[in-house]
């Protein structure tokens, strides 16, 4: 029917684009040229961050548009939360440009997907994974030996404090399976203690490795 005198009309509803790659979570509204992207960490979200930067803020793959990076806050009631692992990402392209949702006139182009943006960002974070897979293997080693060590010494064959480290095979760098290892209730206790003990769940020197 008409619609009543003095009514907003509806608008369309925002649709999310998403893509989940290898190392990245992008979600996008399909008409919007914004999108939060995850990473596997905070450590791997600065680092790709420090790059952009350097390279002020240009791909070689969208010559010609300018991003906009910077850390994603979570609106929550009265505030705002960063979200450690997510980058908030913007783009534009030259004036006259292709643009969208009513950012035509100042040169926003729209039409990079949320597959592009995944695309983009695995390829900057698997050099980091690389990277930080050594430096696992390297802690591993280190925790292994400490315990080895402290357990001769106490003639017991183990340590007082046992240490118990565990790899995941599956999804390990998954934006998921951080979000639950640090906002799980089931870990609350864990994530308190190291909290009391005034210590990092995610130490740089860890590379990537929660620490409970």
């Amino acid at each position: 029917g008409e619609p009543l005198p003095g009514a907003r009309p509806c608008r369309p509803p925002r649709l999310a684009d998403e893509s989940q790659g290898a190392w990245v979570h992008v979600k996008k509204h399909n008409s919007m040229c914004c999108a939060v992207v995850r990473f596997p960490s905070s450590e791997i979200r600065d680092a790709v961050l420090d790059q952009a930067r350097a390279a002020a803020f240009q791909f070689a793959q969208y010559p010609g548009i300018s991003f906009d990076m910077k850390p994603h806050k979570e609106k929550l009631d009265g505030g705002a939360r960063e979200v450690l692992d997510a980058l908030f990402i913007a783009w534009k392209a030259p004036q006259g440009g292709r643009g969208y949702g009513g950012y035509g006139d100042r040169g926003y182009d729209a039409s990079i997907s949320a597959t592009d943006l995944q695309l983009l960002f695995d390829s900057a974070t698997a050099p980091l994974m690389a990277t930080c897979r050594r430096g696992e293997a390297d802690v591993a080693d280190g925790l292994l030996r400490s315990k080895t060590v402290a357990g001769a010494q106490s003639g017991t064959g183990s340590s007082s404090d046992e240490v118990v480290v565990v790899r995941l095979t599956r999804m390990a760098r998954s934006p998921q399976v951080t979000h639950l290892l640090l906002q799980s209730p089931v870990l609350e206790p864990c994530r308190l203690r190291m909290r009391q003990a005034r210590c990092d769940i995610m130490p740089l020197w860890a590379a990537g490795a929660k620490i409970f």
